[in-house]
């Protein structure tokens, strides 16, 4: 079994295989977080995940592969959840299930809404085209049928557009996750779990136009 050699600026094994990749992975999402995709350099990347830079070449290809594989750890189980729920028509409580997964994820990984802010909202070219392709086009048709069916059986209100419901959904939801300090400042909401699981019925709430027993004790905790 090869050995990993640890301690800092020393290499890590190339032998290490799939811990050789995460460590890749670690150091990519620091660096493509902070310096967006452009700027991000390689060399530095390998650096940190004290790996030989060929390491980045042997596993992604290239620095865009390397930017999608990280984007796909986190976003594929995520998009794959949905396709599920949409085949199986799960109606509410499917995007309930959805939801919160969804502010789960942007919850533990906080380099993620400002990446997307910075590389796919501001910025122009393949890595924005590649997200789009990948990740937006496959969520935005899932949950489109989703809202879509829910129209259509009268659970959701007439008026709801699928396509624009589905995006005023996942809009709720993101942006407290990019707006954070204003959020807890302005609005008093600590971003924690227990604000995951509020925000996540109330944006169903929203949509579907009632509120349970539980939502209202969760508007009663939020006020104390």
């Amino acid at each position: 079994m090869a050995r990993q050699v640890t301690g800092p600026g020393r290499p890590r094994s190339e032998g290490g295989g799939q811990a050789v990749r995460e460590a890749l992975l670690h150091a990519a999402r620091n660096y493509f977080s902070t310096r967006g995709f452009q700027q991000a350099s390689l060399r530095k990347i390998a650096a940190e995940a004290q790996v030989n830079p060929a390491m980045v070449h042997y596993y992604f290809g290239n620095k865009q592969g390397l930017y999608i594989a990280m984007l796909s750890e986190t976003a594929t189980p995520l998009i794959e959840e949905l396709e599920r729920l949409n085949a199986r028509d799960a109606g509410r409580e499917g995007l309930q299930e959805f939801l919160r997964h969804y502010a789960r994820t942007l919850l533990a990984q906080p380099w993620l809404p400002n990446l997307l802010v910075r590389e796919v909202l501001f910025q122009e070219g393949e890595v924005r085209d590649d997200f789009i392709a990948r990740f937006a086009s496959r969520v935005s048709a899932a949950l489109r049928g989703l809202v879509g069916r829910d129209v259509e059986s009268g659970e959701l209100p007439p008026h709801i557009d699928p396509a624009l419901g589905s995006l005023g959904i996942l809009s709720l939801i993101l942006f407290p996750f990019i707006a954070q300090p204003a959020v807890e400042r302005v609005f008093h909401q600590h971003i924690d779990e227990p604000f995951v699981e509020r925000l996540t019925r109330h944006t169903v709430a929203l949509f579907y136009g009632t509120a349970n027993e539980n939502e209202q004790g969760d508007r009663e905790c939020g006020q104390e």
